[in-house]
Protein backbone atom coordinates (compact mmCIF):
# COMPACT_ATOMS: atom_id res chain seq x y z
CA UNK A 1 0.00 0.00 0.00
CA UNK A 2 1.49 3.16 -1.09
CA UNK A 3 2.11 6.09 1.74
CA UNK A 4 1.00 9.91 0.88
CA UNK A 5 3.50 11.78 1.36
CA UNK A 6 2.38 14.48 3.83
CA UNK A 7 5.36 16.52 3.49
CA UNK A 8 5.29 17.45 0.17
CA UNK A 9 3.40 20.76 -0.23
CA UNK A 10 0.04 20.74 -2.51
CA UNK A 11 0.06 22.39 -5.37
CA UNK A 12 -2.32 25.64 -6.39
CA UNK A 13 -2.82 27.39 -9.45
CA UNK A 14 -2.26 30.68 -7.52
CA UNK A 15 -1.68 32.25 -4.47
CA UNK A 16 -3.58 34.89 -2.82
CA UNK A 17 -2.34 38.30 -2.65
CA UNK A 18 -1.93 38.51 0.89
CA UNK A 19 -0.63 34.92 0.99
CA UNK A 20 2.41 36.05 -1.30
CA UNK A 21 2.99 39.00 0.86
CA UNK A 22 2.99 37.07 3.89
CA UNK A 23 5.32 34.72 2.60
CA UNK A 24 7.50 37.32 1.28
CA UNK A 25 7.59 38.56 5.13
CA UNK A 26 8.44 35.24 6.56
CA UNK A 27 11.64 35.16 3.78
CA UNK A 28 12.52 38.88 4.78
CA UNK A 29 12.19 38.22 8.99
CA UNK A 30 14.51 35.03 8.49
CA UNK A 31 17.46 36.89 6.53
CA UNK A 32 17.44 39.02 9.33
CA UNK A 33 19.73 38.16 12.40
CA UNK A 34 18.26 36.39 14.71
CA UNK A 35 17.15 38.06 18.00
CA UNK A 36 15.69 36.28 21.42
CA UNK A 37 12.52 38.30 21.23
CA UNK A 38 9.95 37.38 19.47
CA UNK A 39 9.45 39.22 16.05
CA UNK A 40 6.99 40.32 14.06
CA UNK A 41 6.34 39.71 10.32
CA UNK A 42 6.49 42.34 7.71
CA UNK A 43 4.51 40.67 5.16
CA UNK A 44 2.13 39.43 7.47
CA UNK A 45 1.52 42.75 9.30
CA UNK A 46 1.17 44.71 5.47
CA UNK A 47 -1.40 42.48 4.20
CA UNK A 48 -3.86 42.06 7.62
CA UNK A 49 -3.42 46.17 7.58
CA UNK A 50 -5.36 45.63 4.21
CA UNK A 51 -7.46 43.42 4.92
CA UNK A 52 -8.59 44.91 7.72
CA UNK A 53 -8.73 48.33 6.05
CA UNK A 54 -11.09 46.71 3.86
CA UNK A 55 -13.56 45.59 6.36
CA UNK A 56 -14.66 48.87 7.07
CA UNK A 57 -13.25 50.94 4.33
CA UNK A 58 -15.82 54.02 4.89
CA UNK A 59 -14.19 54.50 8.61
CA UNK A 60 -10.76 54.52 7.72
CA UNK A 61 -11.35 56.57 5.04
CA UNK A 62 -13.99 59.20 6.62
CA UNK A 63 -11.26 59.76 9.83
CA UNK A 64 -8.39 59.75 8.06
CA UNK A 65 -10.12 62.29 5.22
CA UNK A 66 -10.05 64.87 8.13
CA UNK A 67 -6.52 64.15 8.95
CA UNK A 68 -5.45 64.94 5.37
CA UNK A 69 -8.15 67.76 4.28
CA UNK A 70 -7.93 70.15 7.23
CA UNK A 71 -4.21 70.90 6.88
CA UNK A 72 -4.98 71.37 2.91
CA UNK A 73 -7.93 73.83 3.27
CA UNK A 74 -5.70 75.50 6.14
CA UNK A 75 -2.92 75.51 3.77
CA UNK A 76 -5.05 76.90 0.75
CA UNK A 77 -6.87 79.88 2.92
CA UNK A 78 -3.40 80.79 3.91
CA UNK A 79 -1.68 80.62 0.68
CA UNK A 80 1.25 82.14 -0.05
CA UNK A 81 1.78 83.27 3.57
CA UNK A 82 5.30 81.12 4.88
CA UNK A 83 3.55 81.72 8.58
CA UNK A 84 -0.06 79.83 7.16
CA UNK A 85 1.97 76.54 5.80
CA UNK A 86 3.74 76.67 8.72
CA UNK A 87 0.60 76.41 11.33
CA UNK A 88 -0.74 73.92 8.04
CA UNK A 89 2.24 71.86 8.87
CA UNK A 90 2.33 71.28 12.45
CA UNK A 91 -1.52 71.06 12.97
CA UNK A 92 -1.78 68.15 10.13
CA UNK A 93 1.12 66.63 12.41
CA UNK A 94 -1.15 66.66 15.51
CA UNK A 95 -4.39 66.28 13.66
CA UNK A 96 -2.61 62.96 12.29
CA UNK A 97 -1.53 61.42 15.60
CA UNK A 98 -4.80 62.21 17.32
CA UNK A 99 -6.60 60.37 14.07
CA UNK A 100 -4.55 57.47 14.28
CA UNK A 101 -5.41 57.14 18.43
CA UNK A 102 -8.48 56.99 16.98
CA UNK A 103 -8.47 54.56 14.33
CA UNK A 104 -6.80 51.76 16.92
CA UNK A 105 -9.82 51.86 18.77
CA UNK A 106 -11.44 50.68 15.20
CA UNK A 107 -9.06 48.50 14.49
CA UNK A 108 -9.80 47.00 17.92
CA UNK A 109 -13.21 46.36 17.08
CA UNK A 110 -12.60 44.94 13.87
CA UNK A 111 -10.16 42.54 14.53
CA UNK A 112 -12.84 40.98 17.95
CA UNK A 113 -15.05 41.05 15.15
CA UNK A 114 -17.64 43.93 16.58
CA UNK A 115 -19.11 46.17 15.20
CA UNK A 116 -17.81 49.58 14.82
CA UNK A 117 -19.15 52.97 14.15
CA UNK A 118 -17.67 56.46 13.18
CA UNK A 119 -19.17 58.23 16.38
CA UNK A 120 -18.28 55.54 18.36
CA UNK A 121 -14.18 55.71 17.60
CA UNK A 122 -14.46 59.44 18.43
CA UNK A 123 -16.11 58.93 21.39
CA UNK A 124 -13.65 56.43 22.96
CA UNK A 125 -10.61 58.85 21.50
CA UNK A 126 -12.06 61.98 22.99
CA UNK A 127 -12.89 60.32 26.66
CA UNK A 128 -8.98 60.31 26.68
CA UNK A 129 -8.30 63.30 23.69
CA UNK A 130 -5.91 65.16 26.79
CA UNK A 131 -3.77 62.63 26.95
CA UNK A 132 -3.76 61.91 23.37
CA UNK A 133 -2.99 65.39 22.21
CA UNK A 134 -0.29 65.62 24.42
CA UNK A 135 1.59 62.50 23.43
CA UNK A 136 0.50 63.86 20.02
CA UNK A 137 2.77 66.87 20.64
CA UNK A 138 5.57 64.83 22.72
CA UNK A 139 5.85 62.77 19.87
CA UNK A 140 6.19 65.36 16.85
CA UNK A 141 8.70 67.11 18.81
CA UNK A 142 10.90 64.38 19.68
CA UNK A 143 10.51 63.43 16.19
CA UNK A 144 11.39 66.37 14.28
CA UNK A 145 14.35 67.42 17.01
CA UNK A 146 15.82 64.09 16.36
CA UNK A 147 15.45 64.56 12.22
CA UNK A 148 16.96 68.30 12.51
CA UNK A 149 20.54 66.18 14.21
CA UNK A 150 20.51 64.90 10.63
CA UNK A 151 17.96 63.12 10.47
CA UNK A 152 18.86 59.36 11.27
CA UNK A 153 18.21 60.35 15.17
CA UNK A 154 14.78 61.05 13.69
CA UNK A 155 13.72 58.17 12.52
CA UNK A 156 15.15 56.34 15.32
CA UNK A 157 13.02 57.74 17.69
CA UNK A 158 10.08 57.62 15.11
CA UNK A 159 10.77 53.59 15.69
CA UNK A 160 10.91 53.75 19.01
CA UNK A 161 7.94 55.93 19.15
CA UNK A 162 5.88 54.00 16.74
CA UNK A 163 3.24 52.57 19.15
CA UNK A 164 2.99 55.98 21.35
CA UNK A 165 -0.76 56.90 20.58
CA UNK A 166 -2.36 53.07 20.19
CA UNK A 167 -0.93 52.62 23.35
CA UNK A 168 -2.33 55.58 24.72
CA UNK A 169 -6.08 54.83 23.59
CA UNK A 170 -5.98 51.04 24.65
CA UNK A 171 -4.37 51.32 27.84
CA UNK A 172 -5.55 54.67 28.79
CA UNK A 173 -2.12 56.09 29.61
CA UNK A 174 -0.69 59.61 30.66
CA UNK A 175 1.23 61.05 27.51
CA UNK A 176 4.56 60.63 29.18
CA UNK A 177 3.78 57.01 30.32
CA UNK A 178 2.47 56.28 26.30
CA UNK A 179 5.99 57.42 25.11
CA UNK A 180 7.57 54.97 27.71
CA UNK A 181 5.63 51.91 27.20
CA UNK A 182 5.91 52.62 23.29
CA UNK A 183 9.83 52.47 23.95
CA UNK A 184 9.21 48.99 26.23
CA UNK A 185 7.31 47.44 23.34
CA UNK A 186 9.21 47.96 19.78
CA UNK A 187 12.44 47.39 22.33
CA UNK A 188 13.90 44.30 19.77
CA UNK A 189 11.62 45.10 16.70
CA UNK A 190 12.61 48.90 16.06
CA UNK A 191 14.53 46.82 12.68
CA UNK A 192 10.85 45.35 11.41
CA UNK A 193 8.99 48.72 12.69
CA UNK A 194 11.36 50.57 10.14
CA UNK A 195 11.34 48.30 7.65
CA UNK A 196 7.84 48.54 7.57
CA UNK A 197 7.48 52.02 7.73
CA UNK A 198 10.29 52.26 4.71
CA UNK A 199 8.14 50.19 2.38
CA UNK A 200 5.33 51.83 3.56
CA UNK A 201 6.94 55.59 3.26
CA UNK A 202 8.99 55.01 -0.19
CA UNK A 203 5.16 53.79 -2.02
CA UNK A 204 3.39 56.71 -0.39
CA UNK A 205 6.65 59.38 -1.25
CA UNK A 206 6.87 58.13 -4.74
CA UNK A 207 2.34 58.38 -5.45
CA UNK A 208 2.67 61.91 -4.15
CA UNK A 209 5.41 62.64 -6.03
CA UNK A 210 3.59 61.36 -9.04
CA UNK A 211 0.40 62.82 -8.17
CA UNK A 212 1.79 66.13 -7.69
CA UNK A 213 3.34 66.16 -10.90
CA UNK A 214 0.57 65.16 -12.92
CA UNK A 215 -2.19 67.26 -10.82
CA UNK A 216 0.13 70.64 -10.58
CA UNK A 217 0.31 70.30 -13.90
CA UNK A 218 -3.04 70.60 -14.79
CA UNK A 219 -5.03 72.22 -12.01
CA UNK A 220 -2.42 74.42 -10.56
CA UNK A 221 -1.01 75.11 -7.19
CA UNK A 222 -4.47 75.51 -5.02
CA UNK A 223 -6.66 72.49 -6.97
CA UNK A 224 -3.99 70.60 -6.96
CA UNK A 225 -3.39 70.56 -3.30
CA UNK A 226 -6.67 69.82 -2.39
CA UNK A 227 -6.74 66.95 -4.64
CA UNK A 228 -3.37 65.50 -3.70
CA UNK A 229 -4.71 65.53 -0.05
CA UNK A 230 -7.77 63.86 -1.19
CA UNK A 231 -5.30 60.92 -3.46
CA UNK A 232 -3.37 60.47 -0.68
CA UNK A 233 -6.20 59.90 2.00
CA UNK A 234 -5.99 55.93 1.41
CA UNK A 235 -2.82 55.94 1.93
CA UNK A 236 -2.38 57.42 5.03
CA UNK A 237 -5.46 55.16 6.00
CA UNK A 238 -3.31 52.26 5.41
CA UNK A 239 -0.05 53.23 7.69
CA UNK A 240 -2.83 54.38 10.79
CA UNK A 241 -4.06 50.81 10.64
CA UNK A 242 -0.90 49.21 10.53
CA UNK A 243 0.34 51.74 12.83
CA UNK A 244 -2.45 49.77 15.07
CA UNK A 245 -2.01 46.09 14.24
CA UNK A 246 2.04 46.35 14.75
CA UNK A 247 0.58 47.50 18.65
CA UNK A 248 -1.58 44.78 19.11
CA UNK A 249 0.85 42.34 17.81
CA UNK A 250 3.66 43.54 19.97
CA UNK A 251 1.18 42.92 22.75
CA UNK A 252 0.53 39.45 21.49
CA UNK A 253 4.44 38.22 20.91
CA UNK A 254 5.71 39.80 23.89
CA UNK A 255 2.84 39.80 26.66
CA UNK A 256 0.95 36.59 25.66
CA UNK A 257 -2.09 39.66 25.61
CA UNK A 258 -4.78 38.60 22.89
CA UNK A 259 -7.53 41.04 21.54
CA UNK A 260 -9.99 38.75 24.42
CA UNK A 261 -7.75 40.01 27.27
CA UNK A 262 -7.59 43.82 25.92
CA UNK A 263 -11.55 43.64 25.46
CA UNK A 264 -11.86 44.82 29.68
CA UNK A 265 -10.44 47.59 28.37
CA UNK A 266 -13.16 48.97 26.51
CA UNK A 267 -16.08 46.70 27.44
Amino acid sequence: MEMQNNNEPQKTEAQPAEAKLAAAGDKLTSMMPKSAVPQINIGSTISRSLSTMMKKPAIFLGLTAIAALIPALIQIATFPSTGGQVVSSILGSIIGMIIQATVAYAVFQIARGQAVSFSECFSRATGHFVPILLASILVGLLVGLGTLLLIIPGVIISCILAVTLPACVVEKLGAVDSLKRSAELTKGNRLQIFLLYLVVGVIIGVLTFLFALILFGITGLIVGTLLLSVLLIFPMAFSYVMASLIYFDLREIKEGVSLDSLAAVFD
